[in-house]
């Protein structure tokens, strides 16, 4: 396996860090493109380059604009079509590419690839991805006017500022710090040497836990002056989520990063693991339903888990409590699927759609997902299943669901005879 790092041009003269593998031996070969925004060094940990170039595939991992060694800044999530498909073209255009190519993304990195593949390169033949914000604007931070504030978090997570506390020290810059305390431990929780049981990765995970939980009462520190005044320390350290506030009554600003509308949907077979505790689920169906009215091959596999446990050691019993030894780890990324998938779950879909090699993949249910009670899997072939039985519930308490011990409840039948809820806002 050869290793070459350049910087790729982009058509606005920005350049972006770019590290390529090769196969040992003479190409040309197909190619796995995967654009990051977070540190490459991250890829390096969770992806296994030797897989893919051993099967005869070049993976390319390229950081974008405005992050690490990349050029240019970082103002808005919509440019990574423009600069995910000026990478598309620059690599089908190397002698050592075969013309095939497909894209790989877990969470904002799917982001990313599905950006790309809005655009339609025609060399771009499918797309692989876990856990993906597929209508940027669920994750951006509204859903039908709510503020996603956990969203909220992980923007102020990126920034690339130099962070250091003083006595005027905003809650923002306090919980950016604690954070990076947190994210440096999860690193190593996803090494491939780590050993959960041993004595080290036991004292690792007490430390993740202890600092997750300090991430989360920061956190609360920054919800609790109010979403009009964390937005304005938002500015500071990460004036590129502004519009994301400032946008919220224009759909015109989002519609770009949808893809689930007809001009923005890749058109290309996509494979997608999510799960029902993962807030990216119910975009993840709405792509599925795009691309089967297109007439696209799209398979999507539905685990039980949360956003923080497609890899590495979830602090939330969600999935493994119930099953333990229902998981594996896809070979290439190593991100957790149904033992059912197969670990070359990555390899097995680049074989049928970028070499034509014979496959039942068509033949199987598009559908895959965890029915919760009975603790497994199912196939289906469409969603909302046919067979659905849509039952109302209504929400009711005697007016104190909004708080820490509260009393709000979910109910079959009707009730307005209790009290409303109240709560103060600053």
């Amino acid at each position: 396996m050869e290793k070459r790092e350049l910087m790729i041009p982009m058509r606005d003269g920005v350049k972006l860090y770019t590290e390529i593998y090769l196969p040992d031996g003479t190409g040309p070969w197909p190619v796995l493109l995967v654009r990051t925004i977070y540190s490459i060094q991250i890829a390096n940990q969770m992806f296994h380059y030797n897989k893919v170039t051993e099967n005869g595939y070049i993976i390319i991992v390229q950081n974008g604009r405005g992050f690490f060694c990349s050029e240019g800044e970082f103002n808005d999530p919509t440019c990574e079509a423009e600069d995910g498909y000026d990478t598309l073209d620059w690599i089908s255009k190397q002698e050592w590419c075969d013309g095939n190519i497909a894209m790989e993304g877990s969470s904002y990195n799917g982001y990313a690839a599905f950006a790309a593949a809005s655009l339609r390169h025609p060399n771009l033949k499918t797309l692989i991805g876990d856990y993906v914000a597929t209508v940027f604007s669920g994750l951006g931070f509204y859903d039908k006017g709510i503020s996603a504030l956990s969203h909220f978090s992980w923007g102020a997570s990126q920034t690339q500022k130099e962070i250091v506390l003083d006595g005027n020290s905003t809650e923002i810059k306090k919980y950016i710090l604690v954070d990076r305390d947190m994210r440096k431990c999860m690193m190593k929780t996803i090494a491939p040497n780590f050993d959960s049981k041993s004595d080290e990765g036991k004292k690792i995970l007490c430390e993740y836990k202890e600092l997750s939980l300090k991430a989360v009462n920061s956190l609360k520190d920054v919800y609790d002056i109010g979403l009009y005044q964390a937005v304005k320390q938002m500015k500071d350290v990460s004036p590129w989520t502004e519009p994301w506030f400032v946008e919220i009554d224009n759909p015109d600003y989002f519609k770009s990063c949808d893809f689930t509308v007809a001009e923005n949907t890749p058109n290309i077979p996509t494979i997608q693991v999510t799960g029902w505790y993962d807030h990216f689920v119910k975009n993840a169906f709405k792509l599925f339903n795009a691309n089967k009215e297109n007439g696209v091959y799209h398979r999507i596999v539905v685990t039980p888990n949360d956003h923080t446990s497609m890899v590495g050691h979830s602090l939330l019993p969600i999935g493994e409590q119930f099953i333990p030894n229902e998981f594996t780890n896809d070979s290439v990324f190593s991100v957790r699927i149904p033992k059912s998938e197969g670990q070359d779950r990555t390899l097995n879909w680049l074989d049928y759609w970028l070499k034509d090699i014979p496959s039942d993949i068509e033949n199987r249910a598009p559908i895959t997902l965890f029915v919760q009670g009975e603790n497994k899997y199912r196939d289906e072939f469409e969603w909302p299943l046919a067979r659905t039985v849509w039952t109302p519930y209504y929400i009711n308490s005697s007016g104190d669901a909004g708080k820490l011990l509260n009393d709000g409840k979910l109910t079959l039948e009707k009730n307005y005879k209790e009290s409303a809820d109240t709560d103060k806002y600053t």
